[in-house]
């Protein structure tokens, strides 16, 4: 019986076709020793199954590139043991109480699970734990069996979660032939499967392939129930799905596969297609989608005090990415982010400003933005930041970056790549078909998730790599192309080399590991380019004015601290009234708070923040509307020098303005020492700091 991390490592050898034993280990983050340990499992598994074992030798791995198919088809055909492990019967547990079909007691449980009957009880508690997020209830009739009581499109929901994760340990395929059995039932999925990719021909679709898979398990898994509700949309949801082109498309699939033409279940499937289908032709909405488009980018850039605005490029790929997205978490789709805790400690300061920025998103769908969509965002913007700052850099390659899983992992996958290879210009491809379609002579290597057929190298990388797989992607590119000015992979075997010809090596396993932590470790940002708000706006950047100020004789004199000190020029001041005359007040981040900034490149000699307190509120109401809360009584000038410097300073001030009663108790201070302290309090208090 294999171990999932087991199963992981096959599949990452299957995917990447590493040999080297060295590279594996930092990849996946093991010892060697555990790595000879779970080979040697494999091989017993191989063995027992008919196929060639895996060999060692010289610290490689020596196996043949067609035998990784004849692996996993092994893998599939092994008897379903995720029973075994209590984390994975959960999801096991629902599919079953969602779609069995005789009543479900706990003795059948233990029949099926082959466990005892306090095994199968505590499997339930837990999952009536976790059923508490989605506002179901799991009751036990006894004519019924296990049911779930609740809303049908939440049951919907957890049905769809239970799926993806089942996807995740690679146990989907496997559960689905589980159930098949117990069951005594076809879940019909290649027929499903097939005329899924037989209507997409048909009707020139062109679907997602990695959501596609759970898309007909998602079909399957519902057509077999039997106590399957009805789905009540509101007018306003239903008046905009019914506009889109996909509901004609879900009208047939509902007639054809459910032999249903309920218009909920049209429009519940139809939310479903929206996740799967790619291109633009599928929603009609596209002034709609175009103007939330442009007000997220413009929220954004208050947020963060960087111009997006002459970007369209951004605009362009922020509006792929925002259609599927907006109907995914409008309509509850599961789309869970693997990189969120990556990208949140990548990308501290900009999550944190990015999640702030997206309440025009969040006004329009009626609820937060989970961490995962933020992650993406944030991804987005964080990319498109590093191609401002690498602009000038001659870039002398062009790969394909093919990542099938959407518009988002694709995102992801090449902004990551651009940070790791600066000097190659990128074309992003998230369609297998499409990037087939171009001819060899549009790139000269290919980064790619899946396996990609080429005449030229091609690299198999993860949409976000960590810091180890990016060093040794690097290495790997390197081996077979010069890319200038940049200095020749590091070599933990290399230096070890070097250190045995000036002395003994007394554990050279200790060494390689402690040379390994050296070179592959995290990389925080030093304590010269992160500057706190108390930093920046020390005392003498702080102002207090009794006079009565218009709003542009206000940015004025809140800038004059920064104008004295050499910070900026009187251009910059020009240039933030400009801002506000052609955009609007849109420097009012929170009520009577105005931040106002331009570009670094309109005057900005020196990073810093500068402060004024007015007694007397000034009116920031520039475009005509009354606003209550433009009435402004402190105004923080930012003068930026790049994209990313200020984003620790900015997120603490966000955290600070977040609390109405912190800008009222700063209003009411009296003197500039009072102000300076109270923030410096405020900041401590709020957090904002890198280990919070």
């Amino acid at each position: 019986m294999l171990k999932t991390e087991t199963i992981l490592l096959l599949n990452y050898l299957q995917q990447t076709k590493e040999k080297n034993i060295e590279k594996i280990s930092l990849a996946l983050n093991e010892s060697r020793k555990k790595l000879w340990y779970e080979i040697s499992v494999i091989n017993t598994f191989l063995l027992e199954g008919g196929l060639q074992p895996i060999e060692l030798q010289s610290g490689q791995l020596l196996y043949q590139a067609e035998d990784t198919e004849k692996w996993m088809k092994l893998i599939l055909e092994e008897q379903l043991d995720s029973y075994q492990f209590p984390e994975e019967r959960i999801p096991l547990l629902i599919i079953h109480i969602i779609c069995a079909q005789q009543p479900l007691s706990a003795k059948k449980l233990q029949k099926y699970f082959r466990l005892s009957r306090s095994s199968v009880l505590a499997d339930i508690k837990r999952l009536r734990e976790y059923i508490e997020a989605y506002d179901l209830i799991l009751l036990h009739d006894k004519v019924e069996g296990y049911i779930f009581k609740g809303d049908e499109m939440k049951v919907r929901r957890l049905l769809e979660n239970a799926i993806s994760h089942l996807q995740d340990i690679s146990y989907l395929k496997k559960s689905a032939h589980y159930f098949e059995v117990i069951w005594g039932k076809s879940l019909e999925i290649n027929e499903h499967y097939v005329y899924l990719l037989a209507y997409s021909k048909t009707n020139l679709l062109s679907f997602v392939e990695s959501r596609l898979e759970e898309l007909v398990y998602n079909v399957c898994f519902n057509k077999i129930r039997k106590n399957r509700r009805q789905i009540n949309f509101s007018e306003i949801d239903t008046q905009q799905l019914k506009n889109q082109p996909a509901y004609a498309l879900s009208t047939t699939l509902v007639e054809e596969i459910f032999n249903d033409n309920e218009e909920g279940e049209i429009l519940f499937w139809e939310t479903r297609l929206l996740n799967v289908l790619q291109g633009e032709k599928y929603t009609v909405d596209e002034h709609y989608f175009n103007q939330l488009t442009a007000k997220i980018i413009s929220h954004i850039q208050q947020i963060t005090g960087i111009n997006f605005s002459e970007s369209t490029t951004l605009h362009k790929t922020l509006y792929q990415h925002l259609v599927p997205a907006y109907f995914r978490m409008k309509y509850d789709m599961y789309y869970e982010n693997p990189l969120v805790d990556k990208v949140k400690k990548e990308y501290q300061n900009l999550f944190y400003l990015i999640q702030k920025g997206l309440e025009p998103l969040e006004q329009e769908i009626g609820k937060c933005v989970s961490e995962s969509e933020i992650a993406y965002f944030t991804i987005h913007f964080g990319g498109y930041l590093h191609l401002r700052e690498k602009k000038k850099e001659h870039k002398r390659l062009r790969a394909l970056a093919i990542c099938p899983n959407g518009i988002s992992s694709s995102l992801v996958m090449t902004a990551g790549l651009r940070e790791i290879f600066p000097e190659i210009d990128f074309i992003e491809q998230h369609s297998i078909q499409e990037a087939l379609l171009m001819s060899d002579n549009q790139y000269d290597l290919v980064f790619s998730t899946i396996s990609f057929p080429s005449e030229k190298k091609v690299y198999i990388t993860k949409p976000l790599p960590n810091s180890v797989e990016k060093h040794l992607l690097r290495e790997r590119v390197l081996e077979d192309f010069s890319l200038s000015n940049r200095h020749a992979p590091i070599q933990v075997k290399n230096l070890v080399a070097i250190f045995e010809k000036h002395g003994n090596i007394t554990n050279r396993e200790a060494l390689y590991q402690d040379l390994r932590n050296y070179i592959y470790r995290e990389v925080k940002q030093s304590s010269q380019e992160v500057k706190t708000l108390p930093e920046l706006m020390n005392p003498s950047l702080i102002r207090i004015s009794k006079e009565k100020l218009d709003w542009k004789q206000a940015i004025t004199q809140a800038a004059q601290p920064l104008l004295e000190q050499g910070y900026i020029e009187e251009t910059y001041i020009d240039a933030m009234i400009q801002n506000v005359i052609e955009i609007g007040p849109y420097i009012v981040l929170a009520p009577k708070v105005a931040v106002p900034h331009a570009r670094p490149e309109t005057g900005v000699n020196k990073l810093g923040i500068s402060l004024l307190k007015l007694d007397q509120s000034v009116d920031f109401n520039v475009d005509g509307e009354e606003d209550e809360e433009r009435y402004v009584q402190l105004v923080f000038v930012l003068a930026a020098i790049d994209n990313k410097a200020h984003l620790t300073a900015l997120m603490q001030l966000s955290k600070i303005l977040e609390d109405e009663d912190n800008i009222d108790s700063l209003i009411g201070k009296n003197s500039v020492e009072e102000l300076y302290e109270s923030i410096n309090k405020l900041v401590e208090t709020k957090g904002g700091n890198e280990d919070d």
